[in-house]
């Protein structure tokens, strides 16, 4: 059996997003939530946010599929963002990532303080998405980080600018792979990073007995999301990385 990645000396993570989406008993949920989780952390998230779409009505928000579970307010720190919506809750950490062993229990103790409202009455779904940036300059070299082959017609996509979205089914989840070349990442004020975009988008469509199972079904979903990026990768890439094995 081939050892697991446990870190990458050169990490590529520049942003990992959990989300669920879930039924709820209350159509404003995202108006009470931040308060709840205000009071449970007393603190931890000291600052506030709005976003654009907490100016759309509701009923307009709540009609409209591509609207209906995007965040309308949310709470923040250092490391972390806690979006809400009326039937989604989104929990993030960009650049630096803290890594899984940190990450995770901070989504726990935000659904824990979820499961707790009682504002939740049904998990629709629930998903982890990672963006990484592999660095590299011009097409052809960033693209050759990947195992990929692509032809159109006598045109080798490889060394042109193309954009890759595809969807893999594996063990009940669904793996939205997104690659992206010549993306560019701000880290500073005057300062970014260019590569080629990975993105594994996560998907557990049918968390059955999600509270009871969150811990199992989290550590799944986070094990497949590196099966899926690490096959993506070369071995090559792999090794410039640095991997450290476990």
């Amino acid at each position: 059996m081939a050892q697991k990645i446990i870190r990458l000396e050169q990490d590529t993570i520049v942003e990992a997003t959990f989300e669920m989406r879930f039924q709820s008993t209350n159509q404003s949920a995202s108006d009470l939530l931040p308060g709840i989780l205000f009071t449970e952390f007393k603190g931890r998230f000291p600052k506030s946010l709005r976003t654009v779409t907490s100016n759309i009505p509701r009923q307009i928000q709540h009609a409209d599929p591509e609207l209906r579970y995007a965040p309308r307010q949310g709470i923040a720190n250092e490391q972390f963002q806690v979006l809400m919506g009326d039937f989604s809750i989104q929990i993030s950490n960009r650049l630096p990532y803290i890594g899984w062993a940190r990450f995770k229990p901070t989504i726990l103790d935000v659904l824990g303080a979820l499961q707790r409202s009682e504002l939740i009455k049904g998990i629709e779904r629930f998903s982890l998405k990672y963006l990484n940036l592999v660095r590299g300059r011009g097409i052809q070299e960033q693209l050759s980080y990947v195992r990929l082959k692509a032809q159109l017609g006598e045109h080798d996509l490889t060394t042109l600018l193309t954009m890759i979205r595809t969807e893999i089914h594996k063990n009940g989840l669904l793996n939205i792979v997104e690659i992206a070349p010549t993306t560019k990442v701000k880290v500073q004020k005057d300062a970014e990073l260019e590569g080629v975009m990975v993105s594994v988008d996560t998907i557990h469509a049918s968390p059955n007995e999600f509270w009871a199972n969150r811990d199992n079904l989290l550590e799944a979903a986070h094990d497949m999301e590196k099966e899926i990026f690490f096959g993506i990768l070369t071995e090559d890439t792999i090794a410039r990385l640095k991997p450290t094995y476990g």
